[in-house]
């Protein structure tokens, strides 16, 4: 139970950070040309 819970938050914590980071590289990318 306790793994699926960990496994479960990684998941999420992963998801919001790619969320996160994804507009990040395209501001730099459309900055960048």
């Amino acid at each position: 139970m306790f793994h699926i819970l960990l496994k479960y938050v990684t998941w999420r914590f992963s998801f919001q950070a790619f969320s996160l980071v994804v507009p990040m590289v395209m501001t730099s990318l459309r900055f960048g040309h």
